[in-house]
């Protein structure tokens, strides 16, 4: 799943299918889905984020892309994985300004 938006409370994911189109969500709404791991590239996270629990909210399929999109809503995760959440969401836009600022200041 790539992640196209993440938050506190949630994360908005398109299905990437590498081999063959994806011709259903393998989801549903509704859905909700306990222990999930998020694992981002060891490059910006080393360490593993982890929902207690977490329903998913809407599912679409992006007519330009032809990929489904999935919104998750985190309803349950410990302090201490919201804390590496947090951080992680707060590198991820100092990166994001960082490449957006003019190169002459």
């Amino acid at each position: 799943m790539q992640v196209i938006n993440i938050s506190l409370g949630g994360s908005l994911g398109a299905i990437v299918q590498t081999n063959q189109q994806v011709s259903a969500a393998p989801f549903v709404k509704a859905q909700i889905l306990i222990d999930v791991k998020l694992v981002f590239p060891q490059n910006i996270k080393r360490q593993p984020v982890k929902i207690k629990s977490m329903q998913i909210k809407r599912i679409k399929k992006n007519v330009e892309t032809a990929r489904f999109e999935v919104a998750f809503e985190f309803n349950e995760i410990s302090k201490k994985n919201e804390t590496l959440l947090n951080d992680l969401i707060y590198h991820l836009q100092r990166q994001y300004l960082r490449h957006r600022l003019p190169l002459d200041i």
